[in-house]
């Protein structure tokens, strides 16, 4: 296949999918490329290289809709992509929970501190029962112990 020939079936396939603008780039790219080869003869062992130029814009038409910076129009019914700037979407979440990704995380750092406050208390108990709990226990049975030695005597 002649490089004119491929360059000519690559931005026709791809003017089906892409704006006018990606489709320059891409053609541009190569068309390029293939000059870079050398010779006619050189061109065409290339383009048989790489491949029909159906296969390339699959390619490209599929890395193209894939990218984040692109966002299928469907309100225009064509195949047609625009660009957009990429902010998160969580609308959808709040429709399905009534409540916004904010108000998750701060549920979560709520739920976070009272755990960790727990934690503290529950140490702080144990600890005062190690040390103050225990050995009263233990003077209160030794005296149980000796009360009971010396009233069985």
């Amino acid at each position: 296949m002649k490089r004119k020939e491929f360059i000519d079936t690559l931005g026709m396939l791809l003017k089906e999918e892409m704006p006018a603008d990606k489709v320059e780039e891409n053609v541009r790219y190569y068309d390029d490329y293939i000059r870079q080869q050398g010779n006619e003869k050189q061109q065409e062992e290339e383009i048989q290289r790489i491949g029909h130029p159906n296969l390339i814009a699959q390619t490209i038409i599929e890395s193209y809709k894939m990218s984040p910076q692109y966002k299928y129009n469907s309100q225009s019914g064509t195949n047609s992509y625009q660009e957009r700037n990429i902010e998160p979407d969580t609308s959808s979440l709040e429709e399905e929970t009534g409540t916004s990704v904010m108000d998750k995380i701060k549920r979560v750092c709520i739920t976070v501190g009272v755990v960790a406050i727990l934690i503290v208390l529950i140490r702080f108990a144990f600890t005062l029962f190690i040390r103050v709990g225990l050995p009263l226990i233990a003077i209160y049975l030794i005296i149980r112990l000796i009360k009971g030695m010396l009233g069985s005597s």
